[in-house]
């Protein structure tokens, strides 16, 4: 069965129903994909608006250098200020990449965030009112 991650075309998409935003995160990331990815999450939060929930998912996601980590720490901020009620990641074959997310979750983000292993799994805990 193709799930959403399948059909992503974007590096931001909503799904205004649930009231959630996807973030695609792949390979290696360089300064001009971090600020455009950072702008597309700008204009999804503005879109979605406050009590939103975040999918982020990490397809062989590598780790990147202090400039970015902060674009990425920008991003966390918008999200903690902008409303998000809970956040969760699936690193795919990122194992160290979804360490240097989490850490940098950890400094930063003020709603509920975790790691998962599936999409599914990451939906239904997002799904999920607490």
């Amino acid at each position: 069965m193709n799930d959403k991650r399948d059909r992503m075309k974007k590096i931001a998409e909503i799904d205004q129903t649930k009231k959630r935003i996807y973030l695609r995160f792949e390979g290696y990331m360089n300064m001009d994909q971090a600020r455009e990815l950072q702008e597309a999450y700008r204009n999804a939060i503005k879109e979605v608006g406050s009590g939103y929930t975040i999918l982020s998912y990490f397809s062989e996601y590598k780790p990147v250098g202090p400039e970015i980590q902060e674009v990425i720490s920008e991003m966390i901020q918008m999200a903690s200020n902008g409303g998000c009620r809970k956040a969760a990641r699936v690193g795919g074959n990122s194992v160290v990449g979804t360490l240097q997310l989490r850490r940098l979750s950890q400094a930063k983000a003020n709603y509920p965030h975790e790691d998962f292993e599936t999409w599914e799994d990451a939906e239904a805990y997002l799904n999920t009112d607490d």
